[in-house]
């Protein structure tokens, strides 16, 4: 892989240490634990904010599917820095966090922007 976008805020809103942010994620998730599964969904809603503040709500959401086989996540989140119309997609291969390398599913990115107007890939 030639272009790995490197994490841009490890340290502050999660752990940049691989055994930390792998203990804290333990933790939150052997905590906040929902009565049954949801073995017929199809996505959830989770925060991205620092686990401090949105933590217990993520780990709430993902332990509802961990039961499912998952193939493909799609991550939608506004951009922080700057307005634009539409949406955009990481046009590298992959991105870096504290737990590796997780690569892009380059044909999902090839078919969410075929032919529109809204989303632009190349956005680094």
């Amino acid at each position: 892989m030639k272009d790995i976008r490197e994490p841009a805020v490890a340290g502050m809103f999660y752990p940049s240490s691989e055994s930390k942010l792998k203990s804290e994620l333990a933790l939150l998730l052997d905590l906040y634990k929902p009565e049954e599964t949801l073995n017929d969904a199809i996505g959830i809603v989770s925060p991205h904010a620092g686990y401090i503040y949105s933590g217990k709500t993520a780990a709430f959401a993902y332990n509802a599917i961990s039961q499912k086989t998952i193939t493909t996540i799609v991550i939608i989140s506004p951009s922080h820095r700057e307005y634009f119309p539409g949406i955009s997609i990481y046009s590298g291969d992959a991105y870096k966090t504290p737990l590796g390398v997780v690569p892009l599913n380059k044909q999902m990115c090839d078919k969410l922007t075929a032919n529109s107007k809204l989303i632009f890939a190349g956005i680094n």
